[in-house]
């Protein structure tokens, strides 16, 4: 990664955090997988991006296993499976087993309003929560780690004004608060 792809995330990331500020801060995260797959590389990479790195480990995740409408009962998939999700280290707070289609010429309806109610449960159950609140230091810790993603052992040295400006223009940061996050 260069530089320039490390101040886009920049921008990414503050765009993100201002939205989630505006909406009160983070009430859970839904990671949605696919059931009847084994658990790739991939899927345990983005629950660590997101979960671990980008939330910190402060906001719950629910988990949401699709696909699962040709199950006789969808939430036996989560009985069968769950040692192995959390042996890649994917520990949900709850989870929910469900199908996303009705399927053709509404097969699946039952099952499919059946998900809808379990979805909508779940994230009532979840909203009651505190929000993690979204701010300036999470964005410094944030910025801090993404630095060291896309440019590991590298020191900002010339990016530095770069940086700086990028955060003042692009994200309209005052200046006292772009530099804390140098």
């Amino acid at each position: 990664m260069n530089d320039k792809s490390y101040l886009d995330a920049l921008v990414k990331a503050h765009k993100l955090v201002t939205s989630l500020q505006n909406q009160g801060g983070v009430h859970d995260l839904l990671f949605c997988i696919k059931g009847g797959n084994r658990i790739l590389d991939s899927t345990q990479q983005n629950y660590r991006l997101f979960h671990e790195f980008l939330c910190q480990k402060k906001v719950p995740l629910a988990l949401v296993i699709t696909n699962l409408e040709n199950e006789e009962n969808m939430d036996d998939w989560w009985t069968n499976n769950q040692g192995d999700i959390k042996e890649y280290g994917i520990d949900p707070v709850t989870q929910v087993c469900i199908t996303t289609i009705k399927g053709l010429r509404n097969v699946y309806e039952d099952k499919y309003s059946e998900s809808r109610k379990k979805v909508c449960d779940m994230l009532a159950t979840l909203g009651r929560g505190d929000a993690c609140s979204v701010d300036i230091n999470w964005f410094a810790w944030t910025c801090n780690r993404l630095r060291h993603f896309f440019i590991p052992g590298k020191a900002l040295g010339k990016s530095r004004e770069k940086m700086l400006q990028t955060l003042t223009k692009r994200c309209k940061l005052p200046k006292q608060d772009a530099m804390q996050l140098q």
